[in-house]
């Protein structure tokens, strides 16, 4: 990893790094390596670890932790937002008022997330009906590079507050705004395997099957298997990570800027779009 130089003539990516050029400059300012298929299922694994002890802590356990992130993201604002400037080209005040965004929203969720997933107790003929938000597993976010702080953290907190774990697949163009984002809440005392970025391009078809091995979780009140998935942006089709078990992907967030300019899904076999889509403008 090169992190905070600037590296002349060499600004093509590869399969092995990513590599950050700066927009008003040309120069390369960042390189990461790249995960192996390998790194990729080691992550994997270390999500699915930390989720069986994640699950089972209390709300307050998880708020204590994202209001430490909330704290370390305004003390490393200046830090954090320059790499939102040198990678994507963000205004510097504007880069400023992003981290700081994204401290909020880690403090939103800490404050209310145990009211949002409160179990629903129904009205009904029965002893007992309720609607309850049971934790689900570790859950993969796939990130587009325009907000890249805000947009990880409106993926992350809820998650996290849930009782899921996080992986987090960034943009290549913002390599140092993803390590960033993992650094602050290594920072803050969160568990081994928690939150972990994953550093690849577009993924190849090792890594394709290594996170479509990430494991599916069996609900106690459901019958089939169920596994999580944040898909934010217009992300080229050929990296779509399961080809293969598209059809138990339920559990799912899509959002782009219109229903027409969506990539989803035929490219990878679907025979129809699906039945709904989040969608909003950011």
């Amino acid at each position: 990893m090169t992190l905070g130089s600037t590296v002349q003539n060499k600004t093509a990516q590869d399969d092995n790094v990513l590599t950050a050029v700066n927009p008003a400059t040309g120069k390369v300012v960042h390189q990461f390596d790249c995960d192996s298929a390998a790194d990729v299922e080691r992550k994997i694994a270390k999500a699915q670890d930390a989720y069986q002890l994640w699950r089972k802590t209390s709300f307050a356990e998880r708020a204590a932790l994202l209001k430490k992130v909330a704290s370390i993201l305004r003390e490393k604002n200046h830090e954090y937002g320059e790499h939102m400037t040198v990678e994507m080209g963000k205004p510097v005040q504007e880069s400023l008022g992003e981290v700081e965004k994204a401290a909020w929203c880690a403090e939103h969720y800490a404050d209310n997330a145990e009211s949002y997933l409160e179990t629903e107790v129904l009205a009904s003929d029965a002893t007992k009906s309720y609607v309850q938000y049971m934790p689900l597993g570790p859950v993969l976010g796939i990130l587009p590079w325009n907000a890249p702080f805000w947009l990880a953290f409106r993926f992350c907190a809820p998650a996290l507050m849930a009782g899921n774990t996080c992986l987090m697949k960034h943009d290549p163009h913002v390599p140092a705004c993803a390590r960033a984002i993992e650094e602050a809440l290594e920072l803050a005392g969160a568990p081994d395997g928690l939150f972990q970025s994953l550093f690849t391009g577009t993924f190849d078809k090792a890594k394709r099957q290594a996170v479509a091995a990430l494991p599916l979780h069996r609900l106690p009140h459901r019958k089939s298997n169920r596994r999580c998935l944040n898909w934010a942006g217009l992300i080229r089709v050929s990296f779509w990570p399961m080809p293969t078990k598209k059809k138990r992907l339920k559990l799912s967030v899509f959002h782009a800027l219109s229903m027409r300019d969506n990539p989803v899904l035929r490219p990878s076999g679907l025979s129809s779009k699906p039945r709904s889509m989040t969608r909003w403008w950011i």
